[in-house]
């Protein structure tokens, strides 16, 4: 069923209606309130919710006078004494600014406002309230948005005090202005969570159980990975055995899942980007409801609509649904959400800029299964229940996942995958690093095949598709799906995906863990690390900075920098100018940022990022992904299986030893594959590319493009523009695409199609079949039985020595007999159809008979009827050809000429 709208929620109170800043979700003895808050103009609204029916309005009370509320407008409840409170911002109170909270009663209504701490003169204002009841006394934190000091208050709600400002290494503010705040964990494992809106950097803090006071932890920033910006929203789960952070930015139009550890440490563990598929563009609003570890993900923005994700144990998102603003659904511009389980039933809160009020959705939950995944090396069999189940193949071994009945959701593990969703709508979910997955049973138009995890998957055009009736193979770089469906109808990517994916863009992981920085200064220092893992700026100058041991995080800042990883899990950003970066041993990610930089990731599975500028990137060993940026850059991916891509103008990409995928995109590129059954794309531009040693894949891409095969059994397509594709050993397949092309096959037995266009077709030796297409076209077959096609257009169509069988096609098309071959045994050819009357004309050698005889003298000497009724000249030597069609030899004599 998905989400379904239930109500609208008005009051017809513009000033209540509109400028919507918070929405959240209180437990008070009378059950679950949704209390939402406005801008400094209007007030609070208290809603009484429960399952299966259209929230209640209980009460309303509009701001006093002179109240500012913060960015976040409502902060978390603040309780004490029995009751709860409100904190939604402050006011001037004569002696001050004071932060303000309303009492809740235990119905719902609002009782007295409460004064919860004042405010030190330098602070300007707080943009963002979270609260916890630490060490026996309520405890408030407030962030200051105009210096970017954290402030915490202790109090029972009357005497509060002011204890801590947290400040950096320097003395400065760790945070830059306004931020957003939340609170994980309990007692002595207790952290607060401040996102720096403007920075779009998050920092942890350690929180004293017993005073609340703040120390400072980690950090995670744009320059370790936490690419975003206008950061709008935070959200936190503790789910699967581990703490998460949801953030949202405007800016780039994404969500970001951050694991926290206990220690501090946060690792980015997914990035998504809103595509046409989805609706939380320029995104505002996040929330999240759980029911054990089925966590639910709900976003919102400026994209008219909301998207509905799973968080998956290891924290990526799973696109579950889209809903798209219809007249009445309030989902134009969403600025806020709240989610919230009441009984078996999610119920959703949303509020818009443009209609005002608030939209209440529900989401039946009542056949929610279990989540349950394999684990270990051996094979394993996992079976779900009658309900909605979340399987996941975890371990090495031959895993099976049987869904059973219900919506079932199964992710293939990094072993053998076999899959069966059972009946009802499944998910099959194909996670990164699979190998083989089998699907036994996917219901095309019910069931939906989920691609999102594999790396820089864009579109259908990307993965190699062979479809049957009832039967399709996919491969992805070494990812290969093999699904059986339950009709036998046509799987190919129209019935599997639809016309476009229909999940968000997931970029790459730069990144893991981090902490606070050991900084350089503006002149050119050296800076080396520990065996442990050390975060490293290097600022201004030009720097040249060690990580040595331990999974680092080396930042070289402007100048020209040299960084070097040494054996971890490396992270290494050379910032503007020219850098040398080299991440050693380990699965390192290399980022050069501006300037023309050189990076070398060494041994294990690297990253290797370019930037703008001319960059020359090395993968060595190790399964590689290397990505050019703008500039005339170099990419060599050494020994293993590599992933390339070159980016915009003319670049360079050798791909050596493995089976590697190289993307040239746009410009007019160079590419060779080297050893390995490859992948290759030239993109947008003129391009070179030349294939090697393996069975290898070849699409040109717009642009003429010429493309050289080696030894193997090759597949080259040219696509848009005039095209030279030329094979070799191997049984080839060549493909022109529009333009007028030049395919060349070489040895082996080839199959050449020209497409549309004026194309020139040589098969080489070996036994080739040659399709000519739409255009005036050119068609040599060369040594070897060969079989022609000339499609539409007026053709010359010559078989070469060898027995060949040759169709002209509509058109007036040239069959050329003793054009091509050794000596004057030219072979047995069979011309197919051949029709004088519609200007087809046979291109004869005088060589065949010496010379010296007209056309007439020709079919005389040489011509006959053979017992298929068919007109045959026969050479001698076994040289002939039989035209197909001619019933008769008179006026045969009209059609030929003589050239030799």
């Amino acid at each position: 069923m998905g989400l379904q709208f239930v109500a609208h929620l008005g009051l017809g109170d513009p000033l209540l209606d509109q400028d919507l800043r918070d929405l959240d979700v209180a437990w008070l003895p009378s059950g679950a309130h949704l209390v939402a808050g406005t801008g400094p103009l209007g007030g609070l609204l208290s809603f009484r919710l429960a399952e299966d029916v259209i929230a209640q309005l209980v009460d309303t009370i509009h701001f006093p006078g002179a109240v500012t509320t913060g960015q976040t407008g409502l902060a978390a409840p603040v309780g004490a004494a029995g009751r709860m409170a409100l904190a939604f911002g402050s006011a001037s109170d004569g002696g001050g600014r004071a932060i303000l909270a309303q009492e809740l009663t235990g119905t719902g209504g609002f009782g007295a406002t409460i004064a919860l701490g004042r405010l030190p003169q330098a602070v300007s204002e707080v943009s963002a309230l979270v609260s916890a009841r630490i060490g026996g006394l309520e405890t408030l934190f407030a962030a200051d948005s105009g210096t970017g000091q954290l402030l915490v208050f202790r109090s029972g709600l009357a005497a509060p005090v002011s204890t801590a400002m947290p400040q950096g290494p320097d003395g400065a503010a760790l945070l830059a202005g306004p931020a957003l705040l939340s609170l994980v964990g309990a007692g002595a494992d207790m952290q607060l969570l401040a996102l720096d809106q403007g920075a779009g950097a998050l920092y942890s803090f350690a929180v004293d159980a017993t005073t609340g006071a703040l120390s400072a932890r980690g950090v995670l920033d744009g320059g370790g990975g936490l690419a975003v910006a206008d950061v709008t929203a935070l959200e936190v789960v503790s789910a699967h055995g581990a703490t998460f952070a949801i953030i949202a930015a405007a800016g780039t139009q994404s969500l970001s899942v951050v694991r926290v550890e206990a220690d501090g440490t946060m690792v980015l563990v997914d990035h998504v980007l809103d595509t046409l598929a989805t609706r939380f563009g320029g995104a505002q609003g996040v929330s999240v409801a759980q029911v054990g570890d089925h966590v639910f993900v709900a976003a919102g923005g400026a994209d008219d609509g909301l998207s509905l994700f799973r968080l998956l144990p290891d924290g990526q998102l799973l696109h579950v649904e889209t809903v798209v603003h219809a007249p009445g659904l309030g989902l134009e511009n969403v600025g806020q959400l709240s989610a919230a389980i009441l009984g078996t039933q999610l119920q959703l809160f949303v509020a818009g800029d443009a209609r005002g009020g608030i939209s209440q959705f529900a989401l039946d939950l009542s056949t929610l299964g279990v989540v349950a995944e394999t684990g270990g090396n051996a094979a394993a069999l996992l079976t779900g229940t009658a309900g909605d189940d979340l399987l996941m193949a975890r371990g090495f071994g031959a895993d099976t996942l049987s869904g059973g009945a219900g919506n079932d959701i199964l992710l293939s593990g990094p072993g053998e995958t076999v899959m069966r969703g059972g009946a009802g709508a499944d998910v099959f979910v194909i996670s990164a690093g699979s190998g083989l997955v089998r699907i036994t049973d996917f219901a095309p138009g019910t069931d939906r095949l989920d691609l999102s995890a594999l790396p820089f998957l864009r579109n259908t055009g990307q993965l190699g598709i062979e479809a049957g009736l009832g039967f399709a193979r996919l491969r992805f770089r070494d990812t290969v799906v093999e699904i059986t469906a339950t009709t036998p109808v046509l799987l190919d990517a129209a019935r599997l995906f639809g016309p476009v994916f229909d999940w968000p863009d997931r970029l790459p992981i730069l990144t893991s863990s981090f902490t606070l920085p050991i900084t350089g200064t503006p002149d050119a220092d050296a800076l080396g690390g520990t065996a442990g893992a050390d975060v490293i700026d290097g600022l201004e100058g030009d720097d040249t900075i060690f990580g040595l041991g331990g999974n680092d995080t080396l930042r070289g800042g402007n100048g020209r920098d040299s960084l070097g990883g040494g054996p971890g899990h490396d992270s290494l950003s050379g910032g503007a100018d020219n850098d040398t970066l080299f991440g050693g041993d380990g699965d390192d990610t290399l980022d050069g940022g501006g300037g023309n930089d050189d990076l070398g990731g060494g041994v294990g599975n690297d990253s290797l990022i370019g930037g703008p500028g001319r960059d020359r990137l090395f993968g060595a060993e190790g399964n590689d992904t290397l990505l050019g940026g703008d500039g005339n850059d170099m990419l060599g991916g050494g020994p293993g299986h590599d992933l390339m891509f070159g980016g915009s103008e003319a670049d360079e990409l050798w791909g050596s030893d493995g089976n590697d995928t190289l993307w040239g995109e746009a410009g007019n590129d160079t590419l060779g594959g080297g050893a390995g059954h490859d992948e290759i794309h030239g993109g947008a531009g003129a391009d070179e590319i030349w294939a090697s040693f393996g069975n290898d894949s070849v699409t040109g891409g717009d642009g003429n493009d010429t493309i050289g095969l080696f030894f193997g059994d090759d597949l080259a397509d040219g696509g848009a523009g005039d095209d030279q594709l030329w094979g070799a050993a191997g049984n080839d397949t060549l493909m022109g695409g529009a333009g007028n092309d030049t395919l060349g096959g070489g040895g082996g037995d080839d199959l050449l199609d020209g497409g549309e266009g004026r194309d020139t077709l040589w098969g080489g030796a070996g036994q080739d079949t040659l399709v000519g297409g739409a255009g005036d076209d050119i068609l040599v077959g060369d040594a070897g039985d060969d079989l022609l096609f000339g499609g539409a257009g007026n053709d010359r169509l010559d078989g070469g020595a060898g027995n060949d069988t040759i169709f002209g096609g509509t058109g007036a098309d040239v069959f050329i007999y003793g054009g091509a071959g050794a000596g004057t045994n030219y072979g047995a050819d069979v011309f197919e159809f051949f029709n004088a009357t519609d200007g087809d004309r046979l291109l004869l050698t005088g060589t065949l008979w010496g010379g010296g005889l007209t056309a007439a003298e020709v079919v005389t000497n040489f011509g006959s009827i053979n017992g298929g009724g068919n007109a045959v000249l026969d050479f001698g030597g076994g040289s002939s050809i039989e035209l197909t069609g001619v019933t008769s030899l008179a006026g045969l004599d009209a059609a030929i000429d003589i050239f030799g």
